[in-house]
Order: C-alpha cells, then sequence, then structure tokens
C-alpha cells in the first residue's frame, strides 16, 4: 500500500449511459387538405430528461396532392441516441364537397 495509513489511492473512469426513453406527446389522427401540409412542429412535442425540449421529424411516404389516409411516424431522438418514434395517422382530404 501507498499513502498515509495504507491507504492506497487509485483513478479510476466511469461511464454515464442515458438509457431514458424520449417522451413524445402527440395527436393520433391529422386532417388537412389538398397540398397543405401541416404544422408538424404545432402538433408534436419532444421532451427528454437530459436534453430538455427536442425536435421531431415525421417519417414515412405521404403526397400532400393525392386524397388519401396515410400512416406516418413522429420521431424524437435524444444527444445518447435514444429514439421515440409514435405512429399517427394523415387524412388529406379532396377539395371537392
Amino acid at each position: 500500500y501507498e499513502g498515509k495509513n495504507g491507504i492506497r489511492t487509485m483513478p479510476f473512469k466511469y461511464i454515464v449511459v442515458d438509457t431514458n426513453f424520449p417522451e413524445l406527446k402527440a395527436v393520433n389522427v391529422i386532417e388537412t387538405e389538398l397540398n397543405q401540409i401541416p404544422d408538424y412542429n404545432t402538433l408534436f412535442t419532444a421532451t427528454d430528461s437530459e436534453d430538455g425540449p427536442l425536435a421531431v421529424r415525421v417519417e414515412g411516404d405521404v403526397d400532400y396532392g393525392v386524397a388519401a389516409i396515410y400512416e406516418l411516424y413522429v420521431v424524437a431522438t435524444d444527444s445518447s441516441g435514444n429514439i421515440s418514434k409514435k405512429p399517427f395517422f394523415l387524412t388529406v382530404h379532396s377539395n371537392e364537397e
């Protein structure tokens, strides 16, 4: 042993791993008219215990010029790479009555 009173000090390294996934607040169904892209940033929010508010992105294929129901996903990723993903439906309505 080295040091005083038989106590030895040694350096060590530890790694803190963030395993908490972002929390997504999302709506399940969105409706819009032809050629009108919804403002997804007002419809979805994401927060993380370490990073605070997070950006969200929408994944999936949608043609805003074609009236149909689309299944899409809202996704948020924190700085540790944890990903939260929730499905939602986007209904694009025809302008015709």
